[in-house]
């Protein structure tokens, strides 16, 4: 994989959301858009903004030690910039990842309890499922000594992940929740994407070595690529049929009687 296909992200502490430099050159958990997801603003005001506070006043102390960033690192936020020098960026050795195996599941019953959840749990290890949207999550064997994920492709419209589990359990994906128009497959079959930890996507796996991809494909954009194909072609044919008139005119009028 290359750098900007790693979907490691960065932070600007500097000013982490009205700043949109960052996000222009590399992927960020910040910047800034007119237009914005209520649950990561959310995010921002519950857990984020608080943890970046507490990183801020570490690094000034000379402590740069990231593991109980719980927030930050289940973002995958590997690079943090708090100067315009490279000297002045630091990399997080405490990252998730792009995907993980949890041990357990904590289940809550709200958006409120799973949002306060988020800030007791170790984001490594558990994740945060509200079963009233999801439903009731069927228990797994947590021993997952023996599971690994891979990030293996990754694009605007399609992500890709190869695994491997003696257990099977429940996949974290430091990738945002947003549920009109992702589809999830394990070896080509569709599956559900849960929501974990507040706006992350999730999935329970079986055992085994599988292929897992996730691709962008609202139904209301396929409707209109339909429906503006066929007028395309409507059109074209107006075009021609039109242009062909006058000479079809004109061989009429110049042919001779018997």
């Amino acid at each position: 994989l290359n750098q900007s296909a790693s979907g490691e992200r960065i932070l600007n502490l500097l000013n982490p959301f009205n700043d949109a430099t960052p996000s222009y050159h590399h992927e960020s958990i910040g910047g800034y858009h007119g237009a914005k997801l209520g649950r990561y603003q959310e995010l921002i005001e519950y857990h984020l903004s608080p943890e970046i506070q507490e990183l801020t006043s570490r690094i000034r102390e000379g402590n740069r030690e990231m593991q109980d960033f719980g927030v930050l690192n289940m973002l995958n936020t590997k690079f943090i910039k708090f100067g315009d020098t490279p000297q002045q960026v630091i990399q997080n050795s405490s990252i998730n990842g792009n995907a993980w195996f949890v041990q357990a599941i904590k289940k809550v019953n709200s958006a409120d309890e799973e949002i306060n959840a988020l800030g007791s749990i170790d984001t490594k290890e558990t994740a945060v499922i509200d079963v009233s949207k999801f439903g009731e999550i069927s228990d797994f064997d947590p021993n997952n000594s023996y599971s690994s994920i891979e990030l293996t492709a990754r694009d605007l419209n399609e992500i890709s992940y190869q695994y491997t589990s003696e257990s099977g359990g429940l996949i974290v994906f430091s990738e945002i929740y947003y549920p009109k128009g992702w589809i999830a497959t394990i070896d080509g079959q569709e599956t559900d994407i849960l929501r974990a930890n507040y706006v992350l996507r999730a999935l329970l796996v079986p055992t085994g070595k599988h292929e897992i991809k996730f691709e962008f494909k609202p139904r209301i954009y396929t409707l209109g690529n339909r429906v503006s194909l066929v007028f395309g072609v409507l059109l074209y044919g107006s075009v021609l049929l039109l242009s062909a008139q006058p000479l079809l005119a004109k061989k009429v009028n110049t042919q001779q009687p018997f």
